[in-house]
């Protein structure tokens, strides 16, 4: 896991171990108690990160053809379903938990055996409320000139991004992000031209990564996780708070943005 997870931060926007779940592949995440008492019992933890290491990887030996089929189906839809604009197509900024079961048992101090509590509560959570929400904006448009613009670039691309330019002058009806007090928002729709040109990053992906790296109020919860291009820096909102990031919200033409 540590592996993967660096990997994907050297090339920007990393999500921890829900990065590949992003680019619609399956994620697993194992993680054994390892501090506190978790460092009296290492024999123990290192077992038990090897039985459920073993269990995944025989499974998907086992299932590898309906895993690939399940992966390749989920993203041939997205690569089709995001160049389409629909309000009712939202993007989860942020989720929630829900408790799906509570189980009880006797909650055991591991290096004593002592059995501190008889009937100990454990609840199962899934992430499977959704807090905050955005309609999937069909394209992200840049404009040219900034100073970090190579590396918003390099970031984009090495995630599957396909960037072209719009020319000096161009003119698309766009949303603004501007940063507020209590966070972001979006401006109204409007006309904006382009003075020096823009890049433009059109949604027409195969997973919703672009989504991730884009969107600057993604996974509030977590600021310190680099994950879009407003935490790692790369764009910066002025003293009147707008961002040099606009949205697109129509449904694309050949995968482009429609501009006068």
């Amino acid at each position: 896991t540590n592996f993967f997870t660096n990997l994907a931060s050297a090339a920007g926007g990393a999500a921890g171990s829900s990065y590949f779940g992003t680019r619609n592949s399956l994620s697993f995440l194992i993680e054994t108690h390892g501090i506190s008492w978790g460092m009296s019992c290492v024999e123990r933890r290192v077992m038990s990160q090897y039985a459920i290491a073993s269990a995944l990887i025989e499974y998907t030996v086992e299932h590898s053809v309906e895993m690939m089929a399940m992966v390749h189906a989920s993203r041939d839809f997205m690569k089709k379903s995001n160049p389409i604009y629909l309000e009712e197509k939202l993007f989860v900024l942020e989720h929630g938990s829900t408790v799906t079961g509570t189980w009880y048992g006797p909650l055991v101090h591991v290096p004593s055996g002592e059995v501190v509590e008889e009937n100990h509560a454990i609840q199962h959570k899934e992430h499977t409320e959704a807090v905050a929400t955005r309609p999937r904006a069909t394209a992200y448009v840049i404009p040219m000139g900034l100073a970090t613009e190579a590396e918003i670039l390099r970031v984009a691309t090495i995630h599957g991004a396909e960037p072209y330019k719009l020319p000096a002058g161009a003119t698309v009806n766009l949303k603004r992000y501007i940063k507020t007090e209590k966070g972001f928002d979006i401006t109204q729709e409007q006309p904006v031209t382009l003075e020096e040109g823009a890049w433009v990053f059109p949604n027409t992906v195969d997973s919703a990564v672009l989504n991730v790296i884009m969107e600057p109020d993604f996974n509030p919860g977590n600021p310190e996780r680099k994950m879009c291009l407003y935490r790692m820096g790369l764009i910066q909102a002025d003293e009147k708070g707008d961002l040099p990031l606009y949205r697109y919200c129509h449904t694309l033409e050949d995968g482009k943005v429609s501009a006068q």
